[in-house]
């Protein structure tokens, strides 16, 4: 059968196969048109050499084969759904078969049974979300889901993927379309839910989770922010937040999803779990670079991580993913200044290196804290200031590799008033008494003593910590108060002169 283009209306029965053959024309018409139904027996195949366009009430039945097939003359072979999301139901196969690119597209999501790849082209462009309810077979040809979500709800398995004809986005860095997998996990080993990629064992129940497997790469944050993962990466709901023991999960990629220049030598990758919002833990295991397949150490997981550790994606050990500080805390505790810093994972770090400044500009050494080398599990450390800066101070943290390169991290300040310390001796006194003050009080200081009633009977400017106060008989015997103030303390001690 030959046509321009034709449309069907009303109710059409295929019991044996049979060509629509669309033949292109300067008005560009080549589309089967589908208002009515047509009921496709398991017998029957139905070949469009053109565009498969649903409208209105039209109803795909298939529980036969349609091929989707590219015809001698120039035009399009595509899928394009505006009728309605149960537009193509049964359980047959629709197969793409073209040397040309071909799209999934429409106003309306398309569920397949059945959905075959055979594009020797530039293969299959994903233009609006769909489902694969049971095979999605990849033969020939790039599936690319562009910004789209392919879900193989709960009974879909990925058949065929290979190097050659595999699932991808078009730009890994901003395409944001993924396959989606819903499935019950509990107690399984090295499962690999509809062969989306990943091999999960766990002696736990993790109960029904939605698993993704997206295609854009993951990118570092502050210092690494120039830094970014293989174009995969997978979500497992639930997993980091396990207890370490017998957990593990398995990441597969293909050669194709490397960059040249982020990782030049692939045995150099290694797997990341986000920890944080934006801060990764390196997973330290075996990268196998024939299988293709990254193997984490055993119990690298660990409960202690946030509620976002549930990607996964694989970077360089060379142009790592950012191992930043997961907590980095200044506070005031009595007269010292305590800092508190954590870290999620670690890769080479000989040793952490404490800053202070008055100016967040001008900084000194005060310490510095030994690393823990490599490490995929939190680490915390703590120091003390046990001399800090009376008012504001900046503290930052300068992190300094095996090798020699460092880092600095951010700056954070704190403004500490420390109480300024004053020693009386000897109390009670005969003719005079000695004013000890603390290290951090500045001058000039006034020392001032008052009777009983509030009276200064004496006065005098100190510009020393230590200080020798004559009173003799400039007062007399009975109890007083000694005032010991600058431009920001004020402190007063009771004294008493003996007969």
């Amino acid at each position: 059968m030959k046509s321009r283009d034709i449309i069907i209306l009303k109710n059409v029965i295929c019991s044996v196969s049979f060509y629509l053959l669309l033949i292109g024309s300067s008005l560009g018409q080549e589309t089967l048109t589908i208002k009515g139904d047509i009921d496709i027996k398991s017998s029957a195949s139905l070949y469009v050499l053109g565009d498969v366009l649903g409208s209105g009430a039209g109803q795909i039945t298939n529980n036969g084969y349609i091929y989707v097939q590219e015809h001698t003359s120039s035009g399009t072979e595509n899928w394009e759904n505006n009728a309605s999301t149960s537009f193509l139901d049964g359980s047959g196969t629709v197969t793409f078969v073209s040397a040309d690119e071909q799209i999934i597209k429409g106003t309306q999501k398309t569920s397949f049974y059945n959905l075959t790849i055979n594009n020797s082209g530039t293969g299959i462009i994903l233009d609006q979300h769909s489902d694969v309810t049971n095979n999605l077979t990849m033969t020939d040809g790039d599936f690319n889901l562009d910004n789209y979500v392919l879900d193989l709800t709960t009974t879909g398995i990925i058949v065929g993927e290979a190097e050659s004809n595999r699932i991808k986005v078009g730009n890994v860095l901003s395409d944001t379309g993924v396959v989606k997998y819903t499935t019950s996990v509990n107690n399984v080993t090295n499962f690999n839910p509809a062969n989306i990629g990943v091999e999960i064992t766990t002696t736990q129940n993790l109960g029904t989770i939605e698993i993704i497997r997206g295609h854009k790469r993951q990118q570092g944050s502050g210092s690494f922010a120039s830094n970014y993962s293989v174009a995969r990466y997978v979500d497992i709901p639930g997993i980091g937040m396990l207890d370490g023991s017998a957990v593990n999960l398995k990441l597969s990629y293909w050669d194709a999803e490397l960059d040249p220049t982020d990782h030049p030598v692939e045995a150099n990758l290694i797997q990341y779990q986000l920890v944080d919002i934006t801060d990764w833990a390196t997973l330290t295991g075996t990268i196998n670079t024939v299988s293709n397949l990254s193997t984490p150490l055993a119990s690298t997981y660990s409960a202690v991580f946030s509620s976002y550790n549930n990607r996964f994606t694989l970077g360089s050990i060379e142009t790592v993913l950012p191992v930043e500080l997961s907590q980095f805390d200044v506070s005031c505790q009595n007269d010292n200044t305590e800092l508190n810093w954590s870290t999620s994972s670690e890769i080479n770090n000989d040793y952490f290196t404490v800053e202070r400044s008055t100016d967040a500009i001008n900084f000194e050494t005060i310490g510095t804290v030994n690393g823990s080398g490599n490490s995929s599990t939190m680490h915390n450390y703590f120091w003390s200031d046990d001399n800090p800066i009376n008012g504001t101070a900046y503290y930052r943290l300068k992190q300094t590799d095996f090798n020699g390169a460092f880092e600095y991290h951010e700056v954070t300040a704190v403004k500490c008033s420390r109480g300024t310390y004053i020693s009386i001796y000897p109390n009670p006194f005969e003719n005079g008494f000695t004013i000890s003050l603390s290290e951090n009080t500045s001058y000039p200081t006034t020392v001032e003593v008052m009777d009983y009633l509030g009276r200064k009977v004496y006065t005098q400017i100190i510009e020393n910590a230590t200080t020798e106060i004559i009173l003799e008989d400039k007062v007399s015997p009975g109890t007083y108060f000694v005032k010991v103030f600058n431009e920001t303390t004020q402190v007063v001690e009771r004294i008493v002169k003996l007969k």
